[in-house]
């Protein structure tokens, strides 16, 4: 459930939550509130940062640079009902104040809500194990976003802000079969929600079924089969309705004590109804894949080498295809502090529409954590994008420098 909050409103009080938000966490380790008994159990935690970006917006035709403070708290809380029933509540949510462009401030969006703010309800019926779940998330980046202007009728390329939210809600069944098979049902509906008036034209709602089947051949070794049917709506009539469905296998291999594979692979089909106004005709169907390689080299570094491919429904287009190579290592070998990098190449392109795009993005990040207690941690982290575009004004780089502090108690 979306609670709405009049944006004006919270913005005479931004500077005020973001005290409440910096102080809460160390109210409540004063007051020791980490509680843990025979049925319940609450973690909390927070968080302080300062950012340094280059181009905040990721836009190609007018970048600019500003710092920004960021203050958060998350909370992880479970009640057992019984010995097969309990409710896990996760709360995620950041204050972001920029101080040179307060227009993308938390306080002219809403707090960014991680995907860890979920609610869920797990019950266990016979031999059948139930979760009803919802999950909200609120986000305003616009670097992957292209808008249509219904005033002028064209696309904009580069808009400031994106401000929306993204909420799933499901029920999820998992069912041992017997030893060799369990098989799991998963329904799903998902609304993606814009607060701004701008992207009404995006809103829609996703209704998805799935099933799977999976077989361990051995412990080390097993693999399944899952078909899903997905329907999608817009609020509006600017983008194409769809139907959906995916036919693959999926696959986890620990080959060694060192190395593991997991991956899976399969067919997806859409079908699109044209009573929309994108200029987008086709009905693109791809072949999707997921594999990852995870080899720890030794006790103190490891790696990680990924490819994906996978669509997603597009702005102003039916679709985006994605092509996205990963390579993450973490070096553990200091004392109270590791060393993570990684380094992803994203290939994308529009299915269709007024302009379609096409684009190469490099990722690159390194960041060293740093244990200085039980309770406190810290990051330091640099990041680079570079992002190609046959479209010269979503051709851009960033650099972004940060710091964040954590409190776990």
């Amino acid at each position: 459930m979306v609670i709405w909050i009049n944006k004006t409103s919270i913005k005479p009080f931004s500077w005020v939550l973001m005290v409440l938000l910096t102080v809460l966490p160390f109210t409540l380790l004063g007051q020791n509130y980490n509680v843990k008994t025979d049925r319940f159990m609450l973690n909390l935690s927070g968080s302080a940062g300062l950012v340094y970006s280059t181009n905040v917006s990721a836009s190609g035709l007018n970048p600019v640079s500003d710092i920004y403070a960021a203050v958060g708290i998350s909370v992880d809380g479970a009640y057992e009902l019984s010995k097969t029933n309990r409710i896990n509540l996760g709360i995620g949510a950041e204050y972001r104040n920029y101080f040179a462009h307060p227009e993308y401030s938390s306080s002219n969006n809403f707090l960014t809500l991680s995907p860890e703010t979920r609610l869920a309800l797990n019950v266990r019926v016979g031999e059948i194990d139930v979760e009803f779940s919802d999950q909200l998330r609120f986000s305003a980046d616009p670097s992957n976003v292209r808008a249509y202007d219904p005033e002028r009728a064209e696309v904009v390329d580069t808009p400031i802000t994106y401000a929306h939210f993204d909420n799933t809600a499901q029920i999820k069944a998992e069912w041992d079969i017997n030893k060799d098979y369990r098989a799991d049902l998963i329904l799903q509906r998902n609304d993606l929600i814009p607060i701004q008036e701008y992207y009404d034209y995006i809103a829609r709602s996703e209704d998805l079924i799935r099933i799977g089947i999976n077989h361990p051949f051995s412990t080390d070794f097993s693999a399944g089969v899952s078909a899903s049917y997905a329907q999608n709506r817009y609020r509006k009539h600017f983008q194409n309705d769809s139907r959906s469905t995916r036919y693959g296998l999926n696959a986890t291999w620990n080959a060694t004590k060192y190395i593991s594979f997991d991956g899976q692979i399969g067919l997806s089909q859409n079908t699109f109804k044209y009573r929309g106004n994108n200029r987008d005709t086709t009905n693109p169907s791809t072949w999707y894949m997921s594999l990852a390689m995870e080899h720890a080299v030794n006790r103190w570094l490891s790696y990680t080498v990924s490819f994906n491919r996978s669509q997603s429904y597009g702005y102003v287009s039916n679709l985006i295809n994605n092509d996205v190579w990963g390579l993450s290592v973490q070096y553990l070998g200091f004392r109270k502090s590791k060393i993570i990098g990684s380094f992803y190449w994203d290939s994308g392109q529009e299915s269709g529409g007024f302009t379609p795009e096409f684009y190469d993005r490099f990722s690159a990040e390194i960041s060293m954590e740093f244990t200085h207690s039980k309770k406190i941690r810290s990051r330091l982290f640099y990041r680079y994008t570079q992002k190609d575009s046959n479209l010269g004004n979503r051709t851009y780089d960033q650099h972004q420098l940060g710091i964040y502090i954590y409190y776990d108690f």
